[in-house]
């Protein structure tokens, strides 16, 4: 089964370009629910720029969809 831990270990591996420090540390993770092999978030974003958005969603995917054991990411 996939921990809570796990998943927020993957998910301090981004860092908000503009502010230095991870997307967990910053608040921006939200309603992370693990079902089985399923997991989803909310990605809430503040004042990131358009691209940093773009490029932070698209890590969080790919690290999470990399943990042992997680076979869906959203």
């Amino acid at each position: 089964m996939v921990s809570e831990e796990a998943v927020l270990r993957a998910l301090r591996g981004i860092r908000d370009p503009e502010q230095q420090q991870d997307i967990v540390t910053l608040g921006l993770i939200h309603d992370l629910q693990i079902a089985d092999s399923e997991v989803s978030f909310t990605l809430a974003f503040t004042t990131q720029s358009p691209q940093a958005k773009v490029t932070m969603h698209s890590m969080a995917s790919r690290l999470v969809s990399q943990v042992p054991g997680v076979s869906e990411s959203r």
